[in-house]
């Protein structure tokens, strides 16, 4: 990240000042998953006396539904931890509690995994110690819950107290899926004097310079093939980075480390310019590689590689950059349905919708717009709703499309909390739940259940397509995220 970065291990012990309180240091911040992770998963969500439950009040048939899992970290006081959770919905229609049972354990995975287009598949990184220069790929089948395929990467040479990010990129129907490593190695230890601002405290500590890179491998989940890593030498560079990838080539946005730039030093209005380079799959030499000005640092935008040859990336939830998949050649789009002010950037999505159609959803507005990249992103129809308490941050998306690809939907208002689904080709609201509670997230899973996710215990509320309350679970992680 940072070259010229001097911090020190004790710049790690919190506002608190103590050694044991959880830090949020540049290591913790890269490497919050090197701990021990878990696969877990339930044969059925619901318990078996709510199924007969169910049939006995003329519900639908009851049985296994659809499998989930959910992405979070451990509770705390343990050390951060990547955790991923599943189950099964079910097709009883009333609310009773829900469980989730262990199927695995022992995996670390510190980025978000990713779920293939057709949510067949969910891949997932694990990393460990990474002094110990190994990164594995694992697969697993949704409709089995099972670990299909693995592949281990390793890397020599990682000095002692390296930090690994591993982000795994599903290349379509390819079968192929692109893990983006970045790397970020200490060198030049030197003893420096630090003073406890608490205490007064004077303390002599080891800091070292930070440098971050990238670098790129392939897992092929049918062969279950894994080469690489391909370094592409751009040290020295932020760790964050930004990726998508269709059925043949990875696209990947990276910027050069400002700190590291003396001709940029002292500048106001200027930084480096974020880069985007498209590699064929299997490969480290980029077809093209272009600029890609507009928003500093890369990392959190969306991204949609669309079918009509376009890679789609968001800007503050208002803009659209839209780059030829040949070329590299940008346009920008400005909806003026978007060009809303406010204060903060919210938690805004883009998604692939019916009809070839892209939906734009930008929670701290209250708008969510149909574009049509056949007719040069021309707004087609709009949604406004009032804003969620809580349309940034985490926990997972503030939005969610249904199965038909025009149902929408969306955190309750901040008033009175819930979920709400609206139809993005009128605008209107076809459905609704409240009971004053706000939640943090919402996902919609491959049968049509509608996943909210609470701010509290429980963490988990089902719903039906319809927004009635089905079930309620409780993860036992810090929820980030469901697939």
């Amino acid at each position: 990240m940072d070259e010229h970065d001097e911090r020190t291990d004790v710049d790690r012990q919190g506002a608190e000042g103590s050694p044991s309180t959880p830090d949020l240091s540049r290591r913790n911040v890269i490497g919050s998953g090197l701990a021990t992770a878990a696969l877990a998963a339930s044969p059925g969500l619901f318990p078996a006396a709510a199924e007969s439950a169910a049939r006995a009040v003329g519900s639908a048939t009851a049985g296994s539904g659809g499998a989930f899992f959910v992405y979070g970290s451990r509770v705390p006081p343990a050390r951060p931890a990547s955790v991923i959770v599943g189950g099964r919905t079910s097709t009883a229609r009333i609310a009773v509690p829900a469980r989730l049972r262990p199927l695995a354990a022992g995996y670390a995975a510190p980025g978000f995994p990713a779920l293939s287009a057709d949510k067949s598949l969910l891949i997932f990184t694990d990393v460990g110690e990474a002094a110990r220069g190994r990164v594995s790929v694992v697969a697993v089948s949704t409709s089995t819950m099972g670990v299909i395929g693995a592949g281990t990467l390793r890397l020599p040479d990682m000095p002692r107290g390296s930090l690994i990010i591993a982000e795994p990129v599903i290349a379509g129907a390819s079968g192929t899926v692109a893990v983006v490593l970045a790397m970020t190695v200490p060198s030049n230890p030197r003893s420096v004097e630090k003073v406890n601002p608490r205490t007064g405290q004077k303390m002599r500590l080891v800091a070292s310079t930070w440098t971050s890179s990238h670098a790129l491998a392939y897992f092929n989940v049918r062969a279950g093939t894994l080469i690489g890593p391909l370094e592409l030498r751009d040290a020295p560079s932020l760790a964050l980075c930004s990726a998508v990838a269709d059925n043949d080539t990875l696209y990947l946005w990276t910027v050069a480390e400002a700190a590291a730039m003396p001709s940029w030093k002292g500048r106001p209005g200027g930084g480096p310019v974020p880069q985007l380079a498209a590699y064929p799959l299997g490969s480290a030499d980029p077809r093209f590689a272009v600029d890609a000005p507009g928003q500093w640092p890369v990392g959190s935008e969306p991204l949609l590689a669309h079918p009509s040859g376009h890679v789609l990336r968001l800007l503050a939830g208002r803009h659209i950059q839209a780059f030829s998949s040949r070329s590299g050649r940008m346009s920008l789009v400005k909806p003026g349905q978007l060009a809303v002010p406010s204060a903060k950037l919210g938690s805004a999505s883009m998604d692939l919708a019916a009809d070839g159609l892209v939906v734009i959803n930008n929670p701290v507005i209250g708008a969510a717009v149909l574009v049509d990249p056949g007719r040069s992103f021309r707004v087609v129809a709009e949604t406004r709703y009032p804003p969620p308490a809580v349309p940034f941050g985490g926990p997972a998306a503030k939005a969610a499309l249904g199965p038909d690809g025009l149902t929408l939907y969306v955190l309750g208002p901040a008033a009175s909390g819930g979920l709400s689904a609206y139809d993005l080709r009128t605008g209107r609201q076809v459905a609704s739940f409240s009971d004053g509670q706000n939640f943090g997230g919402v996902r919609v899973l491959t049968d049509g259940t509608v996943v909210a996710v609470g701010l509290s215990g429980p963490q988990l509320f089902f719903f039906t397509p319809e927004l009635k309350l089905a079930a309620s679970a409780n993860a036992g992680i810090v929820v980030r995220e469901i697939y």
